[in-house]
């Protein structure tokens, strides 16, 4: 229920930010730019959802694991390139910043938008993305059913 009410409030609050975008910037966006940025979203949004059931499974089994989906949920928007793009992260962060499946469409989506320069080369960083995103959704599942599986084995003794 707090997930839902956080989204909802979220987009809520972004109302103002699209309504801005919408009527500076949408005329400067082609038909098929627009295609292209639904794309990147949906497949964005599968690759999400499996890293969201990783760390939902890890949830499962390990009491501390608030904690940690708290830290990863708190310095992902900042190694994700959501404020700024990641090419402009230290490069020390630019190591953790390409494990979070979002950071490449965020990059994508910056460009296409903006024509801003991209971590890889363009075609590079769309192989990245697809790759990055279908990993995660394929694992995602295994290692929620896997956590399942211990916890139902071993107990949560963790708790």
């Amino acid at each position: 229920g707090w997930a839902v009410g956080g989204v909802i409030s979220m987009v809520l609050e972004m109302i103002p930010l699209i309504v801005l975008f919408l009527i500076t910037s949408f005329h400067l966006l082609s038909f098929k730019a627009l295609l292209t940025i639904f794309a990147v979203t949906l497949i964005m949004a599968f690759g999400t959802y499996g890293f969201a059931e990783m760390l939902m499974g890890v949830a499962i089994y390990v009491r501390e694991a608030d904690q940690i989906v708290s830290l990863v949920a708190n310095i992902a928007p900042f190694l994700a390139g959501l404020y700024f793009p990641i090419i402009q992260l230290p490069k020390v962060f630019i190591g953790f910043s390409v494990l979070f499946p979002f950071t490449w469409g965020l990059d994508l989506v910056r460009n296409i938008l903006f024509g801003s320069a991209v971590l890889l080369p363009v075609q590079y960083e769309w192989g990245m993305f697809i790759l990055v995103n279908v990993l995660y959704a394929l694992a995602g599942s295994k290692v929620y059913d896997a956590m399942i599986r211990k916890a139902r084995k071993n107990g949560l003794s963790k708790f």
